[in-house]
């Protein structure tokens, strides 16, 4: 069994991206053609060769995410962001560390940040050989349809 999505993790080219940071500190990566997306809100981002920065006037979790969903809403409605799916995602440097920002969490992708899921593994025992369950994501997820998956 092959997984076309392990050479394309592989294949991140950090010269087509920019560091995306917040409060000083790179919590995620933009994509370069996305970069005039992000500079349509100057108030908010401050787009450079080298980096995106969140603006420094945003100086709370909540206006973080108050421009953030402003910004995440219009991209969507613009079709860039997909598979919406109303659920609260927190931007962090580390699993634990307190959130930066909250975003819709099909946003993660468009902005590059960590992403955390809870992993099972279904090994069902058998007298000869034990089984392993394989998950399949259903095809009207927005994400990955029909792609193998974690239980």
């Amino acid at each position: 069994m092959t997984f076309p999505c392990i050479p394309a993790a592989r294949d991140f080219r950090a010269a087509a991206h920019l560091p995306f940071c917040i409060a000083g500190e790179q919590l995620g990566w933009i994509g370069l053609d996305d970069v005039p997306l992000l500079s349509l809100w100057p108030e908010w981002f401050d787009c450079t060769d080298t980096r995106i920065s969140l603006a420094a006037t945003l100086g709370t979790e909540a206006q973080r995410s108050a421009a953030l969903d402003q910004v995440v809403r219009t991209l969507a409605e613009g079709g860039r962001i997909t598979g919406w799916r109303d659920e609260t995602y927190a931007i962090r440097a580390a699993f634990g560390a307190a959130p930066a920002a909250l975003i819709e969490r099909a946003a993660a992708r468009f902005f590059g940040v960590l992403t955390f899921g809870v992993h099972a593994n279904g090994i069902v025992p058998d007298e000869h050989l034990p089984h392993l369950w394989l998950g399949k994501r259903s095809p009207t997820k927005p994400i990955d349809p029909g792609k193998y998956d974690h239980l």
